[in-house]
């Protein structure tokens, strides 16, 4: 499938869509497994299940269709997908309506005891027990769960239209595993950075540094402030993750991440074009016959159909037909920055108003500026090199003042690191470190210095970490 993605542009796109489509269908057969075999997370399975399996009609819908259609196609299969993974959540949520008295006890015995023994501490609890220690409702919940596996024969037995129970709220959905995900989300957009590195990269048969080696060095720096800009969330020293905020910012959360990767793997292909351009001053002096598709010279700037004063005036100016290229590299950058800004407004501050030199909401707006300015850059008619210059100028401005804003303040921004070291006879300097305090001035010192204990009376070794500097 990797193979043949390039492919969703030209006729054999069959080959593309049937390796996705079976791997899709393989990841509805694998749901239908563990629903038959989970039965009270059945409904949650099935609905999983079917929110795959619909998209893939339209898939399958996608192979027969003429070329033109084949995207609208996908774009539909792809819009219906993400809506239901987060809307069908949301309904189960909400829509869960289980009354107090149908609730029972979760059973937790041992094989050999009933659920519903006198004798067993998971017993069901009611106001009438008078040997009751605590109150029913801390005792109870929606489901009793029975042992998965042991369904034949009874009233979990799986069912042919058990397929069709997709809308039950009564029943158990599986718990999100939140640093699992929110990693996974990570990695993922770490891959899509990968390709703004990659576009960077081209051959140059020019000895001397020129205009495409400072947009490559240039574009990899705005790829590492991209990084940096995710990695840093909302800038808080202490945060509630989106996530465990509620139901509503971790579905927005997801899903801000796939607009987020579309426009960082965007932003790198476009950047790799506007490294291979030549439309900065001095770029008809260097060699182009050996480049080859390497680099994007139009026709008619060759040396051979052109003077020099034309190749000059044309590559020391804005030339037109790059402009959607301009555009795609600007709209996806500042869409990346768009995106890490909402991000950053999902997660819930923890900080006090007055406990960082910038406040948080300063600091996310700047992201929106940030990526306003960029996005109409094109409108400038700038070259390809002073494009680049300009958004990775924007780019580590905005560094600078969120790696600012996140200092504490009321804390001086140099601070003096003669008192911090100590001179030791028996080893080199260490540094001393203070802990706690918000009052540096009143923190106490850990030497730092390793101690060692051994005695034929003791075993055991109390060590302290070195510093060594």
């Amino acid at each position: 499938m990797g193979t043949h993605a390039t492919d969703i542009f030209h006729e054999n796109v069959s080959i593309y869509l049937v390796s996705f489509i079976i791997a899709r269908m393989v990841f509805v057969f694998l749901h239908i497994l563990h629903a038959t075999w989970i039965p009270l997370f059945r409904a949650s399975f099935m609905n999983i299940a079917w929110g795959v399996f619909i998209p893939c009609v339209i898939w399958i819908v996608a192979i027969f269709v003429p070329s033109n259609w084949v995207n609208i196609a996908m774009w539909i299969a792809i819009a219906i997908e993400m809506l239901w993974t987060k809307i069908m959540p949301l309904y189960l949520r909400f829509g869960r309506k289980t009354k107090t008295q149908d609730e029972i006890v979760v059973d937790t015995t041992r094989e050999n005891t009933p659920a519903n023994d006198p004798s067993s501490p998971t017993s069901p609890t009611t106001s009438s027990s008078p040997t009751s220690p605590i109150s029913p409702s801390s005792t109870i919940t929606s489901r009793a769960p029975h042992k998965a596996m042991r369904t034949r024969g009874t009233e979990y037995q799986w069912k042919w239209k058990d397929l069709f129970i997709i809308f039950d709220t009564n029943q158990y959905r599986p718990a999100l595993n939140i640093e699992h995900y929110s990693e996974r989300l990570g990695l993922f957009a770490i891959i899509a950075l990968g390709e703004g590195v990659l576009g960077v990269l081209y051959t140059s048969y020019n000895p001397q540094p020129d205009g495409q080696l400072g947009k490559a060095i240039l574009g990899l720096l705005i790829t590492y402030n991209l990084h940096w800009i995710y990695f840093i969330v909302d800038g808080s020293k202490q945060f509630q993750h989106a996530l465990r905020r509620h139901v509503i910012t971790g579905l927005l959360f997801g899903m801000t991440h796939f607009p987020l990767n579309m426009a960082l793997v965007a932003f790198g292909a476009s950047l790799g074009k506007i490294v291979q351009l030549r439309d900065f001053p001095g770029a008809h002096s260097i060699p182009t016959n050996e480049v080859g598709s390497h680099a994007l010279v139009a026709e008619s700037n060759s040396p051979s159909e052109s003077t020099p004063t034309e190749v000059d005036s044309h590559n020391d100016s804005y030339d037109p037909h790059n402009a959607p290229l301009f555009w795609l590299y600007s709209a996806t950058l500042a869409i990346s920055l768009y995106c890490m800004g909402i991000v950053g407004v999902l997660h819930k501050g923890l900080d006090e108003d007055n406990y960082l030199r910038i406040p948080k909401s300063y600091r996310i707006i700047l992201r929106f500026i940030i990526g306003t300015i960029c996005l109409l850059l094109p409108l400038s008619k700038v070259n390809s090199l002073n494009l680049v210059v300009i958004t990775s100028m924007l780019s580590i401005f905005l560094i600078i003042v969120e790696t600012y804003g996140r200092l504490r303040k009321g804390l001086p921004l140099f601070g003096k690191c003669e008192d911090d070291v100590i001179i030791h006879p028996e080893y080199k300097k260490y540094i001393k470190w203070r802990w706690g305090n918000k009052d540096l001035n009143k923190g106490t010192w850990s030497t730092g210095i390793l101690r060692k204990r051994k005695n034929k009376k003791e075993i055991g070794m109390d060590d302290k970490l070195i510093f060594e500097s």
